[in-house]
């Protein structure tokens, strides 16, 4: 059964981008775009226990400013600096995915994780950060992407081709990750006793992959995974 597909903003620039990454969805594509009120409106508090019809998977899509995702400092000089304003945001809606996932069995939920230029992945770093109820996490650094891209590129070209990029992510299925370059982490179903070779292979980025105990896994899955 064809799954429908939510995706949630998080923060002002994810807010932004919403014309540019539904126009590669097709018309009659069940994929909709919805604030977290209105999720938890419909999906957790007027739902009943069961599995959802059809089954969803809800995308977190996080790209805010700079100040929002920068941690603050704590009074306590000893202690570590308190969540910023976005994870605090991103925590509370894993929170009502994690009691959405108490009551329905069909629901995986995604994160995709857009750091801006100014808070660079080698200053920004996200393995210590736990995402409460998302099943996979991928990160796109625009200064990757800056440094990547042709020296007469446009900002707004420029901003276009991340748009793509979240939306090649969104909506194209994938039955392996072979050499993605923007998946950290993922939980693999219960549901999957067999993971094909190379299923994972060369994923840069991934630094934590959670295995149910009974799953079998083929040759190379795992291979030039330099973060794992």
């Amino acid at each position: 059964m064809t799954s429908k597909t939510i995706i949630i903003p998080v923060g002002f620039n994810a807010g932004q981008c919403k014309r540019n990454i539904m126009a590669h969805f097709a018309d009659d594509s069940p994929a909709e775009w919805m604030s977290d009120q209105d999720f938890v409106q419909q999906y957790l508090y007027c739902h009943e226990d069961g599995d959802y019809d059809p089954p969803i998977d809800v995308w977190l899509l996080v790209w805010d400013s700079p100040s929002n995702m920068v941690p603050t400092s704590h009074p306590n000089p000893e202690a570590k600096h308190c969540p910023s304003n976005t994870e605090l945001k991103i925590e509370a809606i894993g929170a009502s995915l994690l009691l959405c996932k108490t009551h329905h069995n069909n629901i995986r939920c995604h994160l995709i994780y857009i750091i801006p230029p100014e808070l660079n992945s080698t200053l920004y770093d996200l393995s210590e950060k736990h995402f409460t109820g998302v099943d996979d996490v991928h990160v796109i650094d625009m200064q990757e992407g800056i440094a990547k891209a042709d020296q007469s590129t446009s900002l707004l070209d420029f901003l276009e081709s991340v748009d793509l990029q979240i939306a090649e992510i969104i909506a194209v299925p994938k039955a392996t990750f072979d050499h993605c370059d923007t998946l950290v982490q993922y939980q693999i179903p219960e549901s999957v006793t067999h993971i094909e070779d190379r299923a994972f292979a060369s994923c840069k980025k991934l630094r934590k992959v959670l295995l149910p105990d009974k799953t079998a896994l083929g040759e190379h899955v795992f291979a030039a995974c330099a973060r794992l």
